[in-house]
């Protein structure tokens, strides 16, 4: 989506949006796309909140993973963080 690149917020979180309403609440891909989405704009619970779907859609996905990871990083839930970190690797 060219709205992510141009920066246009409103619009990218617009589509995301309405690409959720149209697929199930377990697609990786929308719930992957709104976590980077949200994690981007600094909105961290949100971005919580779709990176656990995204990993529940696809447990052994790294990007999902990693996805958590960074967000319970970026909440300052270091403790979580190091756990993802340690269930991804082994």
């Amino acid at each position: 989506d060219n709205s992510m690149h141009l920066r246009d917020w409103q619009e990218a979180e617009r589509r995301l949006k309405k690409a959720a309403s149209l697929a199930s609440t377990t697609d990786y891909d929308v719930n992957e796309g709104l976590a980077r989405f949200f994690q981007n704009v600094g909105r961290q619970d949100e971005a919580l909140k779709y990176s656990i779907r995204a990993l529940k859609a696809e447990p052994l996905s790294s990007g999902a993973s990693g996805a958590l990871l960074i967000a319970y990083e970026n909440k300052g839930q270091l403790a979580d963080a190091d756990a993802e970190l340690v269930d991804c690797t082994s």
